[in-house]
């Protein structure tokens, strides 16, 4: 089963204490379920798309049993790396890892979409670098000599480089 977050949009003024988003949900190619949090601690609540092709008459229950379908899937995920989380019910200790669900899929969805946004924004008008020996992303809008990414006279440029690695070190610090 394949799984996408489209059409994300992102209400930063409204995020208190979770990301506040409305996305569409894609299976296997195909516009299934709208997805949002209101961004105020609540869970991420999923309703049947209007274009779903679940919205005609008569298909309602099956679009119940696709979501249990869906959720299935993203249960079988493997689970993140172990953590302790504090909550309502105090510190919560996971030491299998988080075990994934639909609604925490969503949210890293989304973060990751923030992510690259965020990334491709600062590329656009800043040359960003890694320095040799030294923590953090360096900023410039003087822009050197092109590289292919690698270490050049003790910098690291992230222009030059895949998005994909871009990304990852960007995400990393």
């Amino acid at each position: 089963m394949k799984l996408e977050l489209k059409s994300i949009k992102y209400t930063e003024w409204m995020s208190e204490e979770t990301l506040c988003f409305t996305a569409s949900l894609w299976v296997d190619g195909k516009v299934f379920a709208e997805v949002s949090n209101q961004g105020h601690g609540g869970c991420t609540d999923v309703h049947m798309h209007s274009k779903s092709a679940f919205g005609k008459s008569g298909k309602r229950t099956s679009f119940f049993r696709r979501l249990k379908e869906v959720q299935a899937h993203c249960k079988s995920m493997p689970s993140l790396e172990p953590c302790a989380l504090f909550g309502a019910e105090g510190l919560k200790t996971f030491s299998e890892g988080l075990p994934m669900n639909l609604e925490l899929w969503c949210n890293m969805e989304v973060e990751e979409f923030l992510a690259r946004r965020d990334l491709k924004r600062k590329l656009k008008s800043h040359v960003l670098f890694l320095m040799e020996g030294k923590d953090g992303i360096y900023q410039t809008k003087f822009h050197p000599t092109v590289t292919d990414g690698s270490w050049k006279d003790g910098r690291r440029i992230l222009n030059d480089m895949s998005e994909v690695d871009a990304l990852a070190i960007w995400k990393a610090n």
